[in-house]
């Protein structure tokens, strides 16, 4: 998730300003990784380099190196497991921030009505957060259990399956702004779309608070177990790639309107239309960013000569060229 600063900012870093950021976060606490490669990082197993790859030791230096770079006008760019981005060949400038190694432990408490809060940082991954909820013997969570990103991310897109989106149980979530103060908002506050969500401003989602009831903890173990036997029968997760590339349209699918324009197992280099879903592009080994987005581009383009609709993408899609 790409942050505007709102303060100085600059179009295009200076050569001085790049050279001078490992002196900016030099007493910033966590851990930075220099010209990083983004490859390492995203499920595409593609992407150039981070200038910077940063992971805060806690909220503390979270709000520190924002500070920095609202000062400097240094871009931030907000990573979260990967799993549902390209990164361009010529990779991120700026700050890439990945909450991953912020500690912090999830948190269950009783609301009203029998209902529960689950109180989750915002860097938590989606199987384990439903791991842990169906393990607490907590309903609601469980058709998210294929769904390989973060809890953030999660938010970002308003993920969903099996006819549930993770906006039918979100409670309140705690944001940190581009000022560095932390603001809450809470459900009526926020709106969710199909695959996308508008929050009141834009910042780095530190914890959601999710609403849960309870449930039998056998059943839901046994949900979740049938509905990753069926994700594995159905799509393409042992391979090298991302979630599903295109958003469905209105009454379609999207990717039997790829298979029917005989789409299917189309390559540009190593990059394929899945033989097995064709609403996902695999990387057979070695894909550039440049042939994945070359593929999405094709595929856009006669879906719409075959069909007459446009495919949205869900993944993002950014850096460089």
């Amino acid at each position: 998730m790409s942050l505007s600063t709102n303060c100085k900012e600059t179009e295009i870093l200076s050569v001085k300003l790049m050279n001078s950021i490992r002196d900016l976060l030099k007493d910033v606490d966590g851990e930075k990784r220099y010209n990083e490669p983004l490859s390492l990082h995203t499920s595409f197993r593609v992407g150039g380099n981070a200038d910077v790859l940063f992971f805060p030791k806690d909220q503390g230096s979270l709000v520190l190196v924002v500070s920095i770079a609202c000062e400097n006008g240094i871009p931030i760019f907000i990573l979260g497991n990967g799993s549902n981005l390209l990164v361009r060949d010529g990779g991120i400038k700026g700050i890439v921030i990945s909450l991953k190694k912020m500690k912090r432990n999830i948190e269950i408490h009783s609301g009203i009505h029998e209902r529960v809060l689950v109180v989750s940082p915002a860097g938590t991954s989606m199987p384990r957060l439903v791991r842990h909820t169906v393990d607490k013997a907590l309903e609601g969570l469980e058709t998210l259990i294929g769904v390989p990103g973060t809890l953030g991310g999660a938010l970002k897109i308003n993920a969903g399956a099996e006819g549930k989106e993770i906006g039918g149980i979100f409670h309140s979530l705690r944001m940190l702004n581009m000022k560095g103060e932390v603001k809450e908002f809470m459900k009526n506050e926020v709106r969710f779309n199909y695959r996308g969500t508008e929050f009141p401003i834009k910042g780095i989602f530190l914890e959601a608070t999710l609403e849960l009831k309870k449930g039998n903890k056998d059943a839901l173990s046994q949900k979740i177990k049938r509905l990753l036997e069926k994700r594995s029968a159905s799509q393409p997760i042992t391979q090298i790639g991302a979630g599903s590339i295109f958003k469905n349209p209105k009454d379609h699918y999207a990717g039997q309107l790829i298979e029917e324009a005989g789409l299917k197992s189309l390559s540009i280099g190593d990059a394929e239309v899945s033989p097995k879903h064709a609403n996902f592009i695999i990387n057979r080994g070695k894909a550039k960013s440049k042939d994945i987005e070359e593929l999405i581009k094709v595929i856009q383009e006669k879906v719409m000569v075959k069909a007459g609709i446009f495919l949205e993408p869900e993944i993002e899609i950014t850096g460089e060229h």
